[in-house]
């Protein structure tokens, strides 16, 4: 596996590492069935190391033990440096990506270095404060989707859906 860095203050870019957020879920079920905690949450993480990784199309359990769980554990298989999930990977990552454009039907965006933007205020003052911020800010990198913007000493980095480019 390799880090990817992504884009700081886009939580879409996390969007799968924070589903595992259902294991709440899951002590909210055993509470209200008044069932073992402990045994649910043993269930739920056994049925989440056994569940085919949506990038990789193995198992979590099999990429770690380099085995199949269905086998015996007395028969361990000879240590091999294939890596198969990596050569999945790079095919089902570019089908995620392509699926998620379609389904937030993204366009290509128009901004270009040394041009001035307007950045989505984080923090907005009410109803009545607009939602960019008043000073203009100027691009300094793009990358992909992610674009560096600079306003005297103080330099962002956000997603473009976060960026309204100026008329002049």
């Amino acid at each position: 596996m390799k880090h990817c860095r992504i884009t700081p203050q886009w939580p879409k870019a996390n969007e799968e590492v924070e589903c595992v957020t259902t294991l709440t879920k899951v002590i909210c079920i055993a509470v209200a069935e008044a069932q073992n905690i402990k045994s649910a949450i043993y269930n739920f993480l056994q049925d989440y190391q056994l569940t085919p990784h949506s990038t990789t199309g193995v198992a979590l359990s099999q990429l770690c033990s380099r085995q199949s769980v269905t086998e015996s554990i007395r028969q361990y298989p000879r240590w091999t440096n294939q890596p198969t999930p990596p050569n999945h990977s790079k095919t089902r990552r570019a089908h995620n990506n392509k699926y998620a454009s379609q389904w937030q039907h993204t366009k290509q965006h128009n901004f270009r270095v040394g041009k001035e933007v307007l950045v989505k205020d984080c923090h907005p003052g009410g109803k009545f404060s607009l939602p960019f911020e008043e000073a203009p800010w100027t691009t300094v990198g793009i990358k992909s989707t992610m674009i560096t913007a600079q306003r005297v000493t103080k330099t962002v980095t956000r997603n473009n859906s976060q960026f309204h480019g100026m008329e002049t």
